[in-house]
């Protein structure tokens, strides 16, 4: 704690990047996903923001790129909070912005929005 983010020894943090427009957005669709059209609009709300987005399968490795600069952001509802936990630490420790908002539909779902930047962060 407090000493950084690594990757083996070099020392990572996140990207530069400040607008939404131009940034690359990780996401994902959790095991809880419910495929209705307020949560599919809402997804969409959120993604079209940005340039780009992506779904590389894991939680844990899309906030391990948001914490090394390969992605910018990373968005996700209703993921549990293990499969997030050990991401949102590496992207605190490499200069980003994360919370975690529970989402009430269980104890361990939240609603998780991480970014590079605070101006990022507060597009989201």
């Amino acid at each position: 704690v407090g000493e950084g983010a690594w990757l083996g020894h070099t020392p990572i943090s996140v990207s530069t990047q400040k607008d939404a427009g131009q940034s690359v957005l990780a996401t994902g669709f959790p095991v809880q996903f419910e495929f209705k059209s307020s949560s599919i609009q809402n997804f969409f709300q959120i993604t079209q923001r940005f340039k780009k987005t992506r779904m590389l399968g894991s939680a844990a490795m899309s906030l391990a790129y948001v914490a090394c600069g390969r992605m910018d952001a990373y968005w996700e509802e209703n993921i549990l909070f293990w499969d997030v936990a050990a991401g949102a630490a590496l992207v605190k420790a490499a200069g980003g912005w994360i919370s975690l908002k529970s989402t009430g539909r269980s104890p361990y779902a939240y609603q998780v929005s991480c970014a590079s930047a605070r101006k990022l962060f507060f597009e989201m």
